[in-house]
């Protein structure tokens, strides 16, 4: 329907880059690689306007491919420097790529230029979580609930840190209050092992195992080492004289596939919005 509507407007005046921005956003929520193009396109109609490269980094997040998302912001930032909005978005891309640190002097910018922006208070939160300052995380999502606090995904981003913390009934009345806002928000969802929905989902199954005990992401992917020792073992039995060189390959593949699993497990978490792996 929003593709349609931006058609419209296109077909009435081609040389806008709001539709082909609205045509990006749509197909990118619908996973579609195209959704690149169409906010290329709006940078090629008006290439003086930073909030078109801000466009453009905002289709590649929606994708998840945040290695790109970067360039663009940066060049929003680098045209618009007092632009608020810029600064938060840049801070997010980089926090997106667990750069956390770097992400700092962008948000406290976008604080600066707009203290009042509970989207940027939010990102503020994270990425002083991430890097070990509990206080002041608290602090910005307690001032980001104050600035909205009808929005559910501050309530779930509320419950997810509360998780981290071991605190699970805290966290557990912070998704029903997401949920009670926005009963289809799918991080809530999660939050409380509910389903996302009626398709059949492997990335689904994965995420609602990984968090479905206070130890769920160790549990799931102990499970898997047991298999995987268990099909060695069975080597091991048959080729004793190289047990000693058998049981060190075990232990570095054992390894690998932890680093691989939480990789994987924190990808497939922040494609829907989870900043808690």
């Amino acid at each position: 329907m929003a593709i349609d509507h931006a058609m419209k407007a296109l077909a009435i005046d081609p040389n806008s880059p709001r539709p082909c921005v609205q045509i990006a956003f749509a197909m990118a929520r619908m996973k579609n690689p195209e959704g690149v193009d169409w906010a290329r396109k709006a940078i090629e109609t008006d290439p003086q306007n930073a909030l078109w490269r801000w466009s453009l980094s905002n289709t590649f997040n929606i994708l998840g491919r945040w290695n790109e998302a970067l360039p663009p912001m940066r060049e929003a930032v680098t045209m618009a420097p007092e632009n608020s909005t810029f600064q938060s978005g840049m801070g997010k891309c980089l926090i997106n790529l667990d750069r956390y640190k770097e992400a700092i002097p962008f948000l406290e910018k976008a604080l600066e230029l707009s203290p009042l922006n509970a989207v940027t208070h939010s990102w503020m939160s994270v990425a002083l979580f991430e890097l070990g300052d509990k206080n002041g995380s608290d602090r910005h999502l307690r001032r980001a609930l104050e600035l909205q606090p009808e929005s559910a995904s501050l309530h779930s981003l509320l419950g997810w840190q509360l998780r981290r913390k071991g605190k699970r009934r805290e966290a557990k009345e912070a998704f029903y209050e997401a949920l009670r806002l926005d009963p289809r928000l799918a991080t809530a969802k999660l939050g409380i092992g509910a389903r996302l929905g009626s398709k059949f989902s492997l990335a689904e199954i994965f995420l609602r195992s990984a968090f479905s005990s206070p130890q769920g992401k160790r549990l799931l992917v102990l499970r898997v080492f047991l298999a995987v020792f268990l099909l060695f073992q069975t080597s091991m039995a048959v080729h004793g004289v190289y047990l000693w060189m058998l049981w060190i390959v075990e232990l570095f593949l054992l390894f690998a596939y932890y680093r691989i699993a939480k990789r994987v497990l924190k990808s497939i978490a922040r494609r829907r919005g989870i900043h808690a792996v």
